[in-house]
């Protein structure tokens, strides 16, 4: 594609300031560092060297660093012009003049120890005296995660998404440092790399355009680790949940994550049956978690905690979401866009898969309580009060009332906690009102509502699932207090007539799965978890409970 505007080339440089013990990260497999003592390492991945900028064109520059790095500043020649204290390590540079610059950049780590980078050298020039060129396409990595760890010889999902304007996507190479490890020429941009030698490896996606034009992801360090020779890797102990567990995912009928408070995150390989802990890195309270597959998956929570696993939860990696509010919902339609929602109005989008956030108005300073898309144009939000709906991806959305006639004959108001939805038209809301449950189902896109209280007594709906096309489960609670006892009903007929089933749990339940009209599970206080493999006909205790 051609334009009129000065491209900026993002493909990493593969050379770095490596400490000869193998402190820090390096481009090629290396041993894993063996004492805390080795300096921290830094490359400059964007700009590329020889990389030309028009005068007044922002130049982007952005460092991948390994070790415990506490800062990082940006020089120009002798100049500072920046530091970051926090990653991912990145500055733009504008109003550079005209003119040939070399960059660096300077990491500290936590003791003091300091490492500057190999030079990049970057040109500006006036704009009068260049024509048109080509610009390359972007290029996001979206697996694995920069800092997770593999067993040698295991298998490892590398993917990255490339995108052009004009659709000139040639294809998408991958590289271990500078090694390549396979090119792919149509999305999607995925190869299986079997993880090996042990030692660190830096993984990053090169994009190229049917001109030549090429750009660079930012290099992922992944760590290879050593398993006992003829022995499968080591198994982690099994743990038994404890505590207020909040959300619950299951990508089949072995496989699932459970989230809570003090950032509790349990995963199960067989069903429910026996659960390890996984490392979220946060004490923040967890509310929901979901995953596209049985390897890529997001979470989120209190203080505008967004974390991503690209291994199936081995590894949990920080997102900037750029807000504090606690984050109550999330919705991924694919591995690349989804939306969070919570306090103040909050709703963010993503189309990287999580990198990066953008913020949507809703017009709401409400607490929104679930988020549900059915495509990557049509979803809603439910929250105190209010229906939110959009048919553009969350451009604009549209505001309805929850106000409705209750069975006494009062209007009451209702006030969500999650949602479902299985198309543009058909949906269910699930939450309370005053004194007592409500599901709101529609099969119109929200013209027209089915409105159902269940149980008067202080009682609410904290979640549901949809099993198929016609088959639903609400679970939460009924009374208030220590005085409650769990509540869970069903829906044959797309959520428009309910029933009771009955549990062997007097706890509130949170949070609800089901992966097949037959198979689901249900999680809440004090570490609860059921199990039903018979539609909810029966309801089974897991190795949960405090």
């Amino acid at each position: 594609m051609r334009d009129n505007v000065r491209r900026f080339v993002v493909l990493a440089v593969t050379v770095m300031a490596v400490p000869a013990c193998g402190g820090g990260g390096q481009d090629q497999a290396g041993s894993p560092p063996t004492t805390a003592a080795a300096p921290p390492g830094v490359v400059l991945i964007q700009p590329i060297p020889q990389s030309e900028f028009f005068v007044g064109e922002p130049v982007p520059i952005r460092v991948t660093t390994s070790g415990a790095v506490s800062r990082v500043e940006f020089f120009q020649g002798a100049t500072r012009l920046e530091a970051d204290d926090s990653a991912p390590f990145e500055f733009i540079w504008t109003g550079a003049p005209a003119g040939i610059f070399s960059l660096t950049a300077v990491a500290v780590d936590n003791r003091g120890a300091v490492t500057t980078s190999a030079p990049v050298s970057v040109t500006v020039t006036d704009p009068e005296d260049a024509g048109p060129v080509n610009r390359p396409p972007t290029v996001t990595l979206l697996g694995p995660a920069h800092g997770s760890s593999v067993v040698d010889q295991a298998p490892l999902v590398v993917e990255a998404r490339a995108d052009d304007p004009l659709d000139t996507v040639a294809g998408v190479e991958f590289f271990d440092g500078a090694v390549s490890l396979g090119k792919v020429t149509l999305p999607p941009y995925r190869i299986l790399w079997t993880a090996t030698p042990p030692g660190f490896h830096s993984l990053r996606a090169v994009a190229t355009d049917v001109e030549g034009a090429a750009a660079s992801t930012p290099a992922a360090t992944v760590t290879v680790t050593t398993a006992a020779s003829g022995s499968p890797p080591p198994v982690p102990p099994t743990v038994r949940p404890g505590g207020s567990l909040r959300g619950v995912c299951f990508t089949d009928a072995s496989k699932g994550w459970v989230v809570g408070e003090q950032g509790r995150i349990f995963a199960t390989a067989d069903g429910g049956v026996t659960w390890f802990t996984q490392n979220s890195g946060t004490t923040a309270a967890l509310s929901r978690v979901q995953f596209v597959d049985s390897i890529l998956g997001w979470v989120v929570g209190a203080d505008g905690t967004i974390l991503r696993t690209t291994d199936g939860g081995a590894v949990w990696v920080p997102l900037r979401s750029g807000t504090t509010a606690l984050l109550t919902g999330l919705s991924f339609v694919n591995r690349t866009t989804g939306w969070v929602v919570g306090g103040d109005g909050t709703i963010l989008k993503t189309n990287d898969g999580g990198a990066t956030w953008v913020p949507q108005a809703s017009a709401s300073a409400n607490t929104l309580g679930a988020v549900s898309f059915a495509t990557e144009q049509a979803g809603w939000v439910d929250g105190n009060g209010e229906i939110l709906s959009t048919t553009d991806g969350g451009a604009g959305w549209l505001h309805q009332s929850s106000e409705f006639m209750s069975f006494t004959g009062i209007r009451h108001v209702a006030f969500f906690t999650d949602a479902r939805f299985l198309s543009e038209t058909r949906g269910t809301f699930v939450g309370f009102q005053n004194g007592g449950d409500v599901i709101f189902t529609t099969a119109d896109g929200g013209e027209n509502w089915s409105v159902i209280q269940m149980h008067n007594n202080f009682a609410q709906w904290r979640g549901v699932a949809v099993g198929d096309a016609t088959h639903l489960w609400a679970v939460g609670s009924i009374g208030l207090f220590d005085i409650n006892q769990t509540s869970i009903a069903t829906s044959s007929d797309g959520g428009f007539t309910w029933t009771d089933q009955a549990a062997p749990t007097g706890e509130p339940l949170n949070g609800v799965w089901f992966v097949s009209a037959r198979t689901g599970w249900t999680v809440g206080e004090n570490g609860t978890i059921l199990r039903t493999q018979n539609g909810g006909t029966t309801w089974v205790l897991l190795n949960g409970g405090s």
